[in-house]
């Protein structure tokens, strides 16, 4: 039988980073869900390795430690039936696209109406600093819409100078500024 993507063991992998980090607050959470779930008895470890054992070796590639950890749990509560595909697909959309460290850039747009993303960050670079979960649209709302759909709100961090240009920094001052998903692209 060939080895699975997910049997690294014996193979080259170059040096493990040995560097501690502090968990994000999504990651905790993974943790403490997979260790409810687990006292209740309702997801064994051998469910949650056979889970990751059988996913995509693509996806299983692209996904990080809890990532793993959230796409195993979602497969076997669809299986037991507790979750539906379709609840297990939007659960998974609420993550959003960037994670905490992730670097970002605010877009350029210059949107008409209620605007919540602050002209003096457009075009700027910065990175994710906390990831807050959805929230209904305030671009819609403004406008009398009904905020849908959710999008996913961020806590985006800037070194002054990034903003200011010319700015002459005290220390390591930093500016922090919530921003929607839809605001940012990758840097």
């Amino acid at each position: 039988m060939p080895r699975g993507h997910h049997d690294l063991g014996g193979t080259p992998a170059g040096p493990i980073d040995r560097t501690e980090h502090q968990l994000d607050d999504w990651e905790i959470l993974a943790d403490a869900v997979n260790q409810a779930l687990g006292a209740k008895g309702i997801r064994r470890t051998d469910e949650l390795r056979r889970a990751r054992e059988q996913m995509d070796s693509g996806l299983y590639r692209a996904l990080s430690y809890y990532e793993r950890w959230i796409a195993s749990l979602e497969t076997i509560l669809i299986e037991k039936k507790i979750l539906t595909k379709e609840v297990g697909r939007a659960m998974s959309l609420a993550v959003g696209k960037y994670k905490a460290g992730d670097r970002v850039r605010v877009r350029t747009d210059d949107r008409p109406g209620h605007v919540r993303t602050p002209y003096y960050v457009r075009g700027k670079n910065g990175w994710v600093e906390r990831v807050y979960g959805e929230f209904l649209n305030p671009e819609s709302l403004g406008h009398g819409g009904d905020g849908l759909p959710q999008r996913p709100l961020y806590l985006v961090g800037f070194h002054q100078n990034e903003v200011w240009g010319e700015y002459r920094p005290l220390g390591r001052d930093k500016l922090f500024v919530d921003i929607f998903e839809h605001w940012l692209d990758p840097a």
